[in-house]
């Protein structure tokens, strides 16, 4: 059974991985970035500037994220009959929804 698979089943039977975490072989890559909570991140996003006649532009500054998505739930509006998908984010340490 490959890496994949077993954690994949590790995480359906119990609810959390046990041999490994889908992150780790991205460990390298991840090393040097500032971990934060959810609640951190979106306090370092800078405020949209307002120019001149009154139109606001977003600001150009990005945030990177790195984690599995889990429970992903797609479904249809059922006022606008748009699709919209929900989703949980599980880093190593959390998990967000």
């Amino acid at each position: 059974m490959d890496e994949h698979t077993r954690l994949q089943y590790e995480k359906e039977v119990l609810g959390f991985f046990v041999s490994g975490h889908p992150m780790d072989k991205y460990r390298e890559k991840l090393r040097n970035l500032k971990v934060v909570t959810t609640a951190q991140a979106i306090e370092m996003k800078p405020e949209p500037q307002v120019f001149r006649r009154g139109r606001s532009e977003e600001p150009q500054n990005e945030i990177s994220i790195a984690g599995v998505i889990t429970g992903l739930k797609v479904a249809k509006s059922k006022r606008s009959g748009e699709m919209y998908a929900q989703a949980a984010l599980e880093t190593r340490s959390a998990r967000s929804s």
